[in-house]
C-alpha cells in the first residue's frame, strides 16, 4: 500500500477478501524476516563499502560491517481488524486504507524490537492454532491506546522454515459469509535460487500466468467482436452473399468457389476464410468511395469507347449502304448503352440513393446494356463471339457487384449468345462445330477471367485486412504508451519519468536545503468509525481534492499520503520555471502550505473537532524511485524522519517547525509570529529548540496568495465558459437534426 522512507505498508484481505488474512501475513512477515536475513548475508559476502554516518557521532561504519554486525535487523507489527478503504486525492490519486486497524498496525510496529514480528491480540486470535510459534510478551504502554496484550511471533510450531512450505490462500469472507468469493489456492514461497534476495518477493499464486496470458489475449485484434462490426447498418454493399458466415456445413458452390481461388492451402483454411467473410461489411464499407469511382469511370470509359465504335459504324454501315436495319440496331445500342449509362452516372452522384440500391442499379444497368449489346452485336457485327468477350470482361470489373452475380450475367450473355445462334440455324437445330467452339472459348475465357478478378479483390481484402489489423495494433499501442505514460506521471515527476523513458536506472538524486511538511489530523480515525464507507471517501476525497488544489498553486510535491496524514517535500523535486527560487523562498511556500490546509481543513469539515497538526523541517535529502509494484518517488534521510517528529511532538491546530526552518526564514527575511519552545524529541539525545507558527506577516506570500486566488478564479471562468460553449453546441446540433 504505501512506502515511506524505509517502512513499508501491505495489506492482507483487502480489496479482495481473504478468509485466512491473519496467516496470509503472518507467512509473508517471516518471509519479510528470511529475506532481511539473507539480504545481510548477500552485503557480508560482497564488496559494497559504503560508508554510513551513525547518528552517535560513533565511529563511521560501512555498510558491509553494518550487515556483519547484525545491525540492519527489520521491525515488524501487524494487527487485524475492519478499515475502510477508498480510492481519494486530486493530485496523483491513490487507494488509501483509513481506521483505527492501520494505527494499531502502525504501533505494532513502532513499539516491536528490532528483529522481531509483534502481533496484536485481535491478530493472534485469528492465527490457525498449531501452525506458528508464538511467544507472549505481556502487556506494553502503546501510544493513544494506553496498555496493550501482544506477542512476538518467532517461527513455525513444526520448527521448519520456509523452504517448500505451501501456503494456503483462501478467498472469500470470515464475517457470516459477506463478500464470499468462495475457493481456495496453495502458493509457494520463491526459493533462494528462484529469487536473488531470497524470500522478499510477494506470494506468487499459480494461475497468476493464465491471467497474464488471458490479459495478453485481450489485446489482440480480433474482428468478430469489434463493435464497428456489430453495430454496422446493413446495405447494399453489405449484404453479399460471401459475407455470410456459415458455421458448420459448406455448400457446392462455396466449395466450387474455393476450388477457383488461386491462393495457397494456407490461406483457405475455414477460420481464415470465415473471419474475412465477417469483416466482409467492413471492407466494403471502407472501400465504398474507391469501388463507386471504379465503377464511374469504367461506365465512362465504356460508352467512349461504344461511341468510337457507333461513329465507325454508321460511316461505314449506315452511310455507305443506307440500310434501314443498321440504323434501326445503332438507335438500339444507344438506347440501352448511353442512355441507360448516362442515367447510372447520374445517381452515382447521389450517395445516400446508390448506397441503399447499388446492386439492382448496376445489374439493371449491366442488363440492358447486355441485351443492347446482344441484338446489336447480332444485326451489326454477325453475332462476333468476340462481343461477347468484350461484354464479360467489362461486367467482371465492376467491383459494386458480387463476383457471383457478375458470372451470372456473363453465363446470360453466353446464353443469349447461343440463342441468337440458334434462331439464325435450320428448322434441325443443329449446332455447328464453329458454335460449340465459341462457346467452350467464352466459357473458357470468363473462368479464367473471374479467377484473375477474384485472385485480385481477394488479396485487396486480405491487405485491407491487415493493414486494418497493424492499425489497430499502433493504435493499442499508442493507447498504451498513452496510458502508461499517464500513469507514470501520476505516480513520479515528470523529470523522473523522462530519465525512464531514458532507460536511467537506478534513478537517485541528492538534494540540499529542502523543506519537507508532515500533517496528521486529530480525531480523525475516530470520526472514521462513526460514519459509512462512502460517507468516509467522499469527505476524504473532498479534503484531499482542496489540499491538493492547496499543494499544487504553491508548486509543492505531494510525495506520499499516509492514511489521513499527509507527506509534502518543497523544493524536491525540482519543479519547472522554478528553479532559481532559493531555500528560503521554499521554506516560506511550505509554511504557507502548512497554514492554508489547516484553513481548508475547518472549511471543507466544519467539524471543530477535527484538528490538524503540521511539521516541518529543513535539511538534505537523498530522492530516488523504489519499488517494481507500483513505483513510487520518495524521500530517505534523517530530515524526512526529523520533519515527522516535528509533526508528532506538535500541537493540534498549530504549525511547528525545526531550528534548521526557522533560521532559514529569518535569512530569507520572511515575516512571521513565532513562538519558541524547547522540547524532548523522540530518538534525540538533547532537548531541542522549535518553534511554533502563530501567524503570518509576510507581504510577499500574501501577493502571491492574492494572485493564486486571481488564477483560480480565472480558470473556473475559462472552465464555466468552455461549459456554457459546449452545452450551446449541443443544443444547435439537435435543433439542427
Amino acid at each position: 500500500v504505501e512506502t515511506v522512507c524505509d517502512v513499508y505498508m501491505a495489506v492482507v484481505g483487502c480489496p479482495q477478501p481473504i478468509i485466512n488474512h491473519a496467516d496470509v501475513a503472518a507467512h509473508f512477515s517471516l518471509a519479510v524476516q528470511e529475506s532481511m536475513k539473507h539480504l545481510c548475508h548477500r552485503i557480508a559476502m560482497s564488496d559494497l563499502d559504503l560508508q554510513h554516518e551513525d547518528p552517535d557521532d560513533s565511529p563511521t561504519m560501512s555498510l558491509k560491517q553494518l550487515a556483519e554486525g547484525g545491525h540492519l535487523k527489520v521491525r515488524i507489527g501487524f494487527n487485524s481488524g475492519k478499515l475502510r478503504a477508498g480510492v481519494v486525492g486530486l493530485e496523483c490519486p491513490r487507494y488509501k486504507l483509513v481506521g483505527d486497524t492501520v494505527n494499531t498496525a502502525s504501533r505494532m510496529e513502532s513499539t516491536c524490537v528490532p528483529g522481531k514480528i509483534q502481533v496484536s491480540a485481535s491478530s493472534k486470535e485469528k492465527l490457525t492454532p498449531g501452525v506458528f510459534a508464538l511467544e507472549d510478551r505481556g502487556e506494553i504502554p502503546v501510544k493513544g491506546k494506553g496498555t496493550m496484550k501482544t506477542a512476538f511471533l518467532t517461527g513455525y510450531a513444526d520448527g521448519a522454515g520456509m523452504q517448500n512450505r505451501r501456503i494456503l490462500i483462501e478467498h472469500g469472507s470470515d464475517e457470516d459469509g459477506d463478500d464470499d468469493f468462495g475457493g481456495s489456492e496453495e502458493v509457494k514461497p520463491p526459493s533462494r535460487e528462484e529469487s536473488p534476495v531470497g524470500f522478499s518477493a510477494s506470494l506468487r499464486v499459480q494461475n497468476r500466468a493464465r491471467w497474464r496470458e488471458d490479459f495478453n489475449r485481450y489485446g489482440v485484434f480480433n474482428i468478430s467482436e469489434t463493435p464497428e462490426l456489430a453495430g454496422h447498418r446493413r446495405t447494399a454493399f453489405m449484404a453479399v452473399s460471401e459475407g455470410t458466415p456459415r458455421s458448420s456445413r459448406c455448400s457446392s458452390f462455396e466449395k466450387l468457389h474455393m476450388l477457383f481461388l488461386l491462393v495457397p492451402p494456407s490461406q483457405k483454411s475455414p477460420e481464415w476464410i470465415h473471419m474475412l467473410r465477417q469483416d466482409k461489411p467492413i471492407y466494403m464499407e471502407d472501400t465504398l468511395e474507391k469501388r463507386v469511382a471504379s465503377a464511374r469511370n469504367l461506365t465512362i470509359i465504356w460508352l467512349i469507347v461504344l461511341a468510337a465504335v457507333s461513329i465507325i459504324d454508321i460511316w461505314l454501315d449506315v452511310v455507305k449502304d443506307g440500310s434501314n436495319e443498321y440504323r434501326l440496331a445503332i438507335l438500339f445500342r444507344a438506347i440501352g448503352n448511353y442512355i441507360i449509362g448516362l442515367v447510372y452516372l447520374l445517381l452515382i452522384t447521389n450517395q445516400a440513393l446508390f448506397r441503399r440500391y447499388a446492386q439492382t442499379l448496376t445489374l439493371s444497368m449491366l442488363a440492358s446494356q447486355g441485351i443492347a449489346l446482344l441484338g446489336c452485336g447480332h444485326i451489326v457485327y454477325d453475332s462476333d463471339p468476340a462481343i461477347i468477350a468484350i461484354f464479360g470482361a467489362y461486367v467482371l470489373f465492376y467491383k459494386v457487384i458480387t463476383i457471383s452475380q457478375r458470372l451470372t450475367l456473363c453465363a446470360l450473355a453466353v446464353l443469349g449468345y447461343v440463342l441468337f445462334e440458334i434462331t439464325s440455324c435450320d428448322s434441325t437445330f443443329a449446332v455447328p462445330t464453329e458454335i460449340g467452339r465459341n462457346i467452350g472459348f467464352l466459357l473458357i475465357f470468363f473462368i479464367f477471367m473471374a479467377c484473375g478478378v477474384r485472385l485480385e479483390e481477394h488479396l485487396e481484402h486480405v491487405a485491407h485486412y491487415e493493414q486494418r489489423k497493424a492499425t489497430s495494433h499502433l493504435k493499442e499501442i499508442d493507447r498504451a504508451r498513452a496510458a502508461s505514460s499517464g500513469l507514470l506521471e501520476n505516480l513520479l515527476p515528470r523529470h523522473v519519468v523522462e530519465q525512464v523513458a531514458d532507460g536511467v536506472s537506478p534513478i537517485a538524486e541528492h538534494f540540499d536545503n529542502i523543506t519537507i511538511m508532515f500533517t496528521d489530523i486529530k480525531g480523525f480515525t475516530a470520526l472514521s468509525s462513526q460514519i459509512s464507507a462512502h460517507e468516509l471517501v467522499d469527505l476524504l476525497n473532498s479534503m484531499y481534492s482542496a489540499f491538493d488544489e492547496i499543494i499544487v498553486s504553491w508548486s509543492l510535491y505531494k510525495v506520499e499520503i499516509i492514511g489521513d496524514a499527509y507527506f509534502v517535500s518543497a523544493g524536491c523535486p525540482p519543479s519547472p520555471h522554478l528553479e532559481s527560487l532559493s531555500a528560503d523562498n521554499w521554506a516560506m511556500r511550505a509554511v504557507e502550505v502548512g497554514l492554508a490546509l489547516q484553513r481548508a481543513l475547518a472549511r471543507v469539515t466544519e467539524d471543530d473537532s477535527l484538528q490538524m497538526r503540521v511539521g516541518l523541517h529543513t535539511g538534505s535529502v537523498v530522492a530516488g524511485v523504489v519499488g517494481k509494484k507500483g513505483p513510487r518517488y520518495h524521500l530517505f534521510g534523517t530530515s524526512v524522519g526529523y520533519a515527522n517528529k516535528m509533526e508528532s511532538s506538535g500541537i493540534p491546530g498549530k504549525l511547528h517547525i525545526s531550528a534548521a526552518t526557522y533560521d532559514l526564514l529569518v535569512s530569507g527575511g520572511h515575516e512571521y509570529d513565532f513562538q519558541e519552545q524547547t522540547l524532548e524529541i523522540e530518538g534525540e539525545a538533547k532537548l531541542q529548540k522549535t518553534y511554533l507558527v502563530t501567524k503570518s506577516k509576510n507581504k510577499a506570500a500574501l501577493r502571491m496568495q492574492k494572485e493564486i486566488i486571481q488564477q483560480r478564479r480565472a480558470s473556473g471562468r475559462a472552465a464555466r465558459s468552455a461549459t456554457e460553449r459546449d452545452e450551446s453546441t449541443c443544443e444547435a446540433s439537435r435543433s439542427t437534426m
